[in-house]
């Protein structure tokens, strides 16, 4: 994943035609079109910048997210203090630490074929 910051080292570009089943045709058809096709669009991270080995990637996601986030945060903290205030636990958000430890892990093949999921 590539996190955002106002001093991006990455940028995003559309995959050079015929490159990584990169297929420019599918920007001539509607979202309808799409459906009766495989993938056909990807896209590139290109530097912008020298980054050093084993550095995080940044991209800037753009004035409009970085508001939109802050707006997010702020009611989120507001309400998360709201129900706090209100005793109110119903609500409230736990972190994916608290998940992971509340939740056993996902198997693996192996132990899958050992011990099955459950039927849905």
């Amino acid at each position: 994943f590539i996190n955002h910051h106002r001093r991006p080292n990455v940028r995003i570009r559309w995959a050079p035609h015929g490159t990584i089943s990169q297929n420019n045709s599918w920007f001539d058809l509607s979202p309808a079109e799409m459906t009766i096709y495989k993938i056909n669009l990807a896209f590139d991270y290109v530097a912008v910048r020298d980054i050093d080995i084993n550095k995080e990637l940044f991209l800037d996601y753009g004035e409009a997210w970085e508001k939109a986030w802050k707006e997010h945060t702020q009611q989120f903290y507001q309400r998360q203090q709201e129900d706090k205030n209100n005793n109110n636990t119903s609500s409230s958000y736990a972190a994916a630490e608290t998940w992971n430890h509340r939740m056993a892990p996902l198997r693996t093949v192996q132990e899958q074929q050992d011990d099955p999921y459950p039927d849905n």
